[in-house]
């Protein structure tokens, strides 16, 4: 349950910090946030035992694309940032993974009652 304070706690910032360098979280469409979702449920297994080959995969450029569409760096739409992981690369698997689960959350916190 931490892990998803965490989360709350940077959709609430509208931020995430990664080695003092800020990311500005906007808004997306619930339609961009489901492809997100469906990904990172997909993945799951994938990410528990540390297996990153999802990134070189077809599906995950798609999904790349609108995380980065939605997140602002120094003002600037990240997918606009010429080469930002090639300037940054330890920011990578820590901006990925956690902007999956960011844009998920949504998804995860609900609850069902009755």
């Amino acid at each position: 349950m931490k892990e998803l304070e965490t989360i709350k706690q940077i959709i609430d910032d509208n931020n995430l910090e990664i080695n003092g360098r800020v990311y500005n979280l906007t808004p997306t469409t619930h339609e961009r946030r489901l492809k997100i979702f469906a990904f990172f449920t997909s993945i799951q297994t994938q990410l528990q035992t540390g297996d990153f080959s999802f990134l070189v995969d077809n599906r995950y450029k798609e999904i790349e694309k609108i995380i980065t569409d939605m997140v602002l760096f120094e003002n600037g739409i990240l997918t606009k940032e010429v080469n930002h992981f090639e300037k940054y690369p330890e920011d990578f698997i820590l901006f990925i993974t956690t902007m999956l689960m960011v844009v998920s959350y949504p998804f995860l916190k609900g609850r069902v009652t009755n």
